[in-house]
């Protein structure tokens, strides 16, 4: 028999974490054009413990961009991550990205982000580059134009304000294809002209899922609800997967503006046990069945990935005793049967 519960994994998991309520942010690398990213703590008038990364200010034109520096193996991994957001105080424009980028590309080129305005600092737009090593962009799209297959931007659905949108990997200015998006959502995520930051029934918490087979799923936790609501799912299994990433945010505005900001960012990458069958035996409980240096059956909590990059047939494994794992992914065209 096999048991699924949920704990969180136990082995094999990075860990990122910054709150943003302090003074500082170490390890993390800030910039962009027209605005640099402040945190608010640090003199920007809210008290130590309460603070906010603000990424944008009631200002025209503005790319910025915040990343930790920390790389980490993205290899068979299921990556989560989280974080507080709220937009306020202009005019109701751009918006921002949580990005995942090739470590291997900034490390060896550098990291810029991409254009300003509607391209929300990760795409591209006619003769600007977009984001440096750019593999996936979650757009937190205020006025609408992330989704616009306009200015340079390589697909989309058209206009599409108060959305979430996501954009693909690219360089230069190829790429960035647009992956597909929301819809304007029926609760707001920005308030435009209001000028003390959204709290309680306004604020929101994002979070994004992409698994070991790379299957993408984005979710909102409307107003400190405490339920997390799935808005967007995509199959991103056709776009090959760095094999170390860095992760950030990018923001912008253009000819219109807003005051956005994001705090208790977290990130884990948990690696997945993969199945490989290489003693023949068939039992899970054999340590040379699964992947690894040195190999060993899957702990309390694991993420299994039964992967026909690693085997050849169809699979029939003996799990023998009750297994406790976190989630169990399965791949095509092979067929698994768990005894």
């Amino acid at each position: 028999m096999l048991l699924l519960l949920a704990p969180a994994a136990v082995a094999q998991v990075v860990t990122l974490n910054q709150s943003f309520t302090g003074t500082t942010a170490p390890g993390w690398v800030m910039g962009g054009t027209g605005f640099t990213p402040v945190l608010t703590a640090n003199g920007g008038g809210d008290p130590v413990g309460s603070g906010w990364l603000q990424l944008t200010s009631n200002a025209t034109n503005e790319s910025t961009f915040a990343y930790d520096s920390t790389s980490f193996s993205s290899a068979n991994a299921t990556i989560t991550a989280q974080f507080n957001y709220v937009s306020f105080n202009g005019t109701g424009a751009d918006g921002l990205t949580f990005f995942l980028a090739d470590a291997g590309v900034i490390g060896s080129s550098g990291f810029s982000a991409g254009a300003y305005g509607g391209s929300l600092g990760y795409a591209q737009k006619t003769g600007i580059n977009g984001l440096s090593g750019g593999y996936l962009g979650i757009g937190v799209d205020e006025y609408g134009n992330y989704s616009n297959p306009t200015e340079g931007r390589v697909g989309g659905s058209g206009f599409v304000p108060n959305a979430i949108a996501v954009r693909g990997p690219g360089s230069g200015t190829s790429g960035y294809n647009y992956l597909g998006g929301t819809g304007t959502l029926s609760t707001p995520l920005f308030y435009p002209g209001q000028t003390t930051r959204p709290s309680g029934s306004q604020a929101e918490t994002i979070q994004m899922v992409l698994t070991s087979t790379n299957q993408l799923s984005v979710a909102v936790e409307f107003g400190n609800s405490g339920v997390f609501t799935t808005v967007f799912t995509a199959n991103l299994s056709g776009y090959t997967r760095p094999s170390s990433l860095v992760m950030g945010f990018t923001a912008g505005t253009g000819s219109m503006t807003s005051t956005q900001e994001i705090q208790n960012v977290l990130l884990s990458s948990v690696s997945a046990n993969i199945w490989t069958n290489n003693s023949a035996d068939s039992n899970w409980n054999t340590a040379n069945d699964w992947l690894g240096s040195p190999a060993q059956v899957p702990s309390v909590g694991s993420d299994v990935l039964l992967n026909n990059a690693s085997v050849g047939t169809a699979q029939t494994i003996n799990v023998g005793t009750n297994q406790i794992i976190r989630s169990l992914q399965i791949d095509s065209p092979f067929s698994y049967t768990l005894n």
